[in-house]
């Protein structure tokens, strides 16, 4: 009996602790590791697949922001540029819109490239010029007031 439990205390020192056994899989528990370590495997490479998914979707998610961001500026650049004429020498205008497009239609024929303005206050505007500066604005309508039209003004457009 002395020499069984010697044996056992000897046993018990020399092997450094249950996890040297269970890594040598002495006792059955090898399938055991073998199965948590491709489960272990598998989570990680799910998880990487999962990484790799998020930063793809915050990628595309970047770059429609960056065509709506271009987009955008693209249209505040042309909105700018077709409003940079602020102030009109307007030829006529009327309630009925009908109107408006056989009297723009009529100096359309004559040389001039009109614009019509929908629904200000009520009515149709027929513009027959448009400029930047109003002092220009006023030269012409002058000399639209002598050759064209004898009630022309001018209509600045609102900033």
């Amino acid at each position: 009996m002395r020499s069984l439990l010697v044996l056992a205390l000897t046993t018990l020192f020399l092997l450094p602790s249950c996890n040297f056994i269970k890594d040598k899989a002495w006792f059955g528990s090898g399938k055991k590791a073998a199965a948590l370590e491709s489960q272990h495997r598998q989570d990680s490479l799910r998880v990487a697949d999962s990484l790799k998914q998020v930063k793809a979707e915050e990628l595309a998610f970047a770059r429609e922001q960056a065509i709506q961001d271009s987009l955008r500026l693209i249209e505040e650049e042309q909105f700018a540029w077709e409003n940079r004429f602020r102030y009109h020498i307007i030829v006529g205008s009327f309630h009925t819109p009908e109107f408006a497009m056989e009297w723009s239609d009529y100096f359309n024929s004559m040389g001039f490239q009109t614009q019509i303005f929908e629904d200000v206050d009520g009515f149709d505007l027929v513009s027959a010029l448009d400029l930047e500066d109003f002092g220009e604005a006023v030269y012409m309508m002058e000399n639209y007031r002598d050759t064209v039209v004898i009630d022309a003004w001018i209509y600045t457009w609102p900033e």
